[in-house]
């Protein structure tokens, strides 16, 4: 089996493990910063696996270092508590059995700055992959620029990153033209990031807890700003929602 095929298989496992008949709506991340938007629909179908449970997948099929055993069953609480609150668009959300280290992300901000994610530490954050060509990743971003501005602090940020591959000029273009005034430029031209991430469609939304490690994944957009997404996100943070 190649390491395609692997791939391809890992997150076909992810999708199935999500709710039954539950259409995520996104465009493929190897899409062209010069093609018009498009939208592809996908339908999630229920898991022959019977281990298979909605909102979960497993840690890539392999047993977990003897290490990570405690991590991962500290864990297991919070897992359950979160398939609890998956409801309306947060059905599609999918919790990871383990945790995936991220917090050596690295991304640049609008200016070309270079940032990782381990500067986040201590802080929740939700971070999305968007590009300006991808039509369903434009029509969340206000939802997300609500939330960070309800949501927003010490314990939680919203990090968005562009891959559009011309640079800042057509996300920033975006940003002004929508009015988005709470969220800040991110970007990665090389679009290097899809790969670390293991992004296959777009937007893809990832909710990283305090440590910088993956709790679990969106595929396709959703209403970041609703109170199902709060509920969710508060559930991690372990705070009341502001205002």
């Amino acid at each position: 089996m190649t390491g395609k095929t692997s791939l391809t298989t890992y997150f076909a496992a992810a999708l199935l493990a999500g709710a039954a008949g539950i259409g995520a709506v996104y465009v493929s991340s190897g899409g062209d910063s010069n093609a018009e938007p498009s939208e592809t629909a996908t339908t999630r179908k229920p898991s022959d696996d019977p281990s298979q449970t909605r909102g979960s997948f497993g840690s890539d099929d392999k047993p977990l270092p003897q290490a990570e055993l405690k991590q991962t069953a500290a864990l297991d609480g919070t897992t359950g508590s979160l398939k609890s609150l998956l409801k309306g668009d947060m059905i599609k959300f999918v919790v990871r059995q383990a945790p995936a280290d991220l917090a050596d992300l690295e991304f640049k901000t609008g200016t070309g700055e270079d940032r990782r994610l381990s500067e986040w530490r201590g802080k929740h954050v939700l971070l999305n992959v968007w590009a300006t060509w991808c039509a369903p990743c434009l029509k969340e971003m206000p939802s997300l620029d609500n939330l960070k501005q309800a949501l927003g602090g010490e314990q939680f940020d919203v990090v968005a990153i562009s891959i559009d591959r011309g640079g800042p000029e057509k996300p920033r273009k975006f940003f002004e033209k929508t009015g988005l005034k709470n969220l800040e430029l991110f970007q990665d031209a090389s679009v290097k990031i899809s790969s670390v991430l293991k992004v296959f469609g777009m937007p893809t939304t990832l909710l990283i807890n305090a440590n910088g490690q993956e709790i679990g994944r969106m595929v396709g957009p959703a209403e970041w700003d609703s109170e199902e997404a709060k509920q969710l996100i508060n559930a991690v943070i372990g705070t009341p929602a502001k205002g």
